[in-house]
């Protein structure tokens, strides 16, 4: 499995295109493996919040 992760804000920086080109090339090396992609400047991450630590602890006990 590939996870591909694209942080830069700017959509045409060198990092975003040296990601795209490996996942091109991997994904044409591996057909069968999964590939997933997030761009996270465009989807942030949320804020771990009270409810998910409320979630985390209980899971723990």
């Amino acid at each position: 499995m590939l996870l591909h992760l694209d942080t830069s804000a700017r959509s045409r920086s060198f990092s975003r295109a040296l990601t795209e080109r490996f996942a091109l090339a991997w994904q044409s090396a591996n057909p069968s493996q999964d590939y997933v992609h997030r761009d996270l400047a465009a989807e942030p991450v949320p804020p771990i919040g009270q409810a998910w630590t409320e979630i985390c602890a209980s899971r723990s006990r």
